[in-house]
């Protein structure tokens, strides 16, 4: 039994070894083509790998072209014939990928990766050329998946954020290289948190998903709808005045509200609010119009919602908002530069007159060396949600003042917006235990807004 057993075990060593076998169960097959007689000579594992019944239909490259799928746009003849490069005796390598129709019916796409090398002939010209194909089909729809999304949302098919935020780009390049106008809209599925709760995430989509559709139901040509954000629709409108704007509007508020969504667990109304921008009438950049129909939209939303209001500029608000930056720019600046200091002002017992404690006053030394108190910047800081870095700077300065006079309390001012603040507490934490016998000489004052530092 064992004599017999080993011509067995040989037998299926060499099968194993077989080149033909190793290049199929990798779904390659090599080829040899003779381009002045269009001989094209195949490995023997062609049928298999290559899915054509009849090797001899792809003995010539004109019957191996009878395969290709016409919506190829490119193949190994475009990339042997049309890419150009000189043969000086090693050959000239290429690489193609295309689709070929075969399997029983014909019409099964079969994705091939195609490498070889092609060499001249007396004239220069290809003469020859050898390779492999690989079979990638399955690859190729992996690609072509990932591909699909990251240009579109996997729920409602429309186009993701980044891909419609491309085409708004592009929209509004044109309007203004042919002097020409485009419209953007911000479009909110109302109440999406009261829909999830009563019914359910899956409903909640099935809802986005259905809005989505009547929005498209109801766009021009031309139009491009994409998924901005979880409960919110992007529509960039070409060739779009402020009247267009408030049509489409309309068009699109009755889309939703006309009818309930039929859901798996019933019918679920909604309606949508809508905040639009005309550009580059009222905004000149992509940032400007999303901020802008994003500011529409909020309003739309305080005021009523399933309503549209567009954006129409306001004087006051946007010199407050510049007036915001250079303010943040400058409480940036000096924070960056180390020009927040600490001034004390001792507090007295009544009794004794002995002192107390020291009141840590913040100040702000300008870039000009003048000083500042902190009545005229806490207010500003603590609307744009810089205060908590201004206490950080403040506490830093306090402990380290305390280090150096082991035999002064203090009394500290901090916002309420760093008291109500876990990690603002945290940092504050871990840097009292850095030091130790400081947090006991330390007394935390909660500021009142209205008087920031009792001055």
């Amino acid at each position: 039994m064992t004599r017999d057993a080993r011509p067995s075990a040989q037998s299926a060593t060499n099968r194993g070894a077989d080149p033909n076998g190793i290049l199929a169960s990798i779904g390659l097959v090599p080829y040899d083509w003779r381009i002045d007689t269009d001989t094209l000579t195949w490995g023997a594992n062609a049928a298999e790998v290559l899915q054509v019944r009849d090797v001899t239909r792809i003995g010539t490259g004109r019957g191996y072209a009878a395969f290709l799928d016409p919506k190829n746009t490119a193949t190994r003849y475009d990339a042997v014939m049309d890419a150009g490069g000189r043969d000086y005796g090693a050959g000239v390598p290429y690489q193609t990928e295309y689709c070929l129709l075969t399997g029983q019916d014909g019409k099964t796409p079969l994705w091939v990766e195609d490498n070889g090398r092609w060499f001249a002939g007396p004239d220069g010209r290809p003469a020859r050329a050898h390779g492999v194909v690989r079979a990638v089909t399955e690859r190729h729809q992996n690609e072509q998946q990932l591909t699909y999304l990251s240009r579109f949302d996997r729920l409602t098919g429309e186009m993701n954020r980044n891909a419609l935020t491309e085409t708004l780009s592009a929209a509004l390049e044109e309007a203004l290289k042919f002097r020409g106008s485009c419209g953007f809209m911000m479009i909110a599925v109302d109440n999406l948190a009261r829909i999830n709760e009563s019914y359910g995430f899956g409903v909640a989509d099935e809802v986005i998903a259905a809005v989505g559709r009547r929005l498209r139901s109801r766009m021009r040509s031309g139009d491009m709808l994409g998924r901005f954000s979880s409960n919110k629709f992007g529509v960039v409108l070409k060739s779009c005045t402020p009247d267009d704007l408030t049509m489409a509007a309309d068009r699109f508020l009755a889309a939703v509200r006309e009818d309930v969504v039929q859901t798996a667990n019933g019918p679920v109304a909604t309606t949508i609010t809508i905040g639009g921008v005309a550009a580059p009438r009222h905004a000149r950049t992509v940032a400007e119009i999303l901020a802008h129909a994003q500011e529409s939209l909020d309003t739309a939303k305080a005021k009523r919602r399933g309503t549209f209001i567009a954006y129409r500029p306001n004087v006051e608000l946007e010199a407050l908002r510049a007036e915001n930056v250079r303010a943040t720019d400058k409480i940036i600046t000096a924070l960056n530069e180390r020009r927040i200091l600490i001034a004390f002002e001792p507090v007295v017992s009544t009794a004794g007159r002995q002192i107390a404690f020291h009141e840590c006053l913040m100040r702000i030394r300008r870039a000009d060396g003048s000083v500042v108190a902190a009545t005229a910047v806490v207010p500003v800081a603590e609307q744009l949600g810089l205060v908590r870095l201004i206490d950080h700077r403040v506490i830093e300065l306090v402990a380290a003042e305390l280090l150096e006079t082991p035999d002064v309390r203090v009394s500290v001012n901090v916002s309420p917006d760093s008291i109500s603040d876990p990690d603002w507490w945290s940092a504050f934490s871990a840097r009292l235990r850095a030091r130790p016998g400081v947090a006991q000489r330390m007394i935390l004052d909660h500021r009142n807004r209205r008087n920031p530092q009792h001055r």
